[in-house]
């Protein structure tokens, strides 16, 4: 496999830098505008922006986590409902039901308003 290019190496300047470039190489490869080495330069620079903004979800979920702790390590109820209460640190256990399905009407299943884009949104 060849060596990465040193486009697809090069960390960008900020989170919101990295879903605006990652929004125009989609646009790039779903429109057909590049041919097939640069569709594939660009796949390899898109997973590397999307390490990195996983990366940086997964920082800042941590330090919200942190910073919503009580001296007991509880989490703590949060202006605006998110953690909801008081819980014990997170302990194994049965995982809750997921939610039941929207059942599908005579033009075919429900789709959620953020479906309708341009596909960004499912990389996360």
């Amino acid at each position: 496999m060849p060596d990465p290019s040193p486009n697809a190496l090069t960390p960008p300047r900020s989170f919101e830098d990295a879903l605006r470039e990652l929004e125009e190489i989609l646009q790039k490869i779903e429109a057909g505008e590049i041919g097939l080495e640069q569709s594939l330069a660009q796949y390899e620079r898109g997973n590397s922006l999307i390490q990195y903004c996983r990366g940086v979800l997964g920082g800042a979920e941590k330090r919200i986590e942190q910073l919503s702790r009580n001296a007991d390590g509880l989490l703590q109820a949060m202006p605006g409902g998110s953690p909801s209460a008081e819980t014990s640190p997170r302990r194994p256990g049965p995982a809750p039901a997921p939610a039941p399905a929207p059942a599908a009407g005579p033009a075919g299943p429900a789709r959620s308003a953020g479906a309708a884009g341009t596909g960004a949104e499912d990389i996360f």
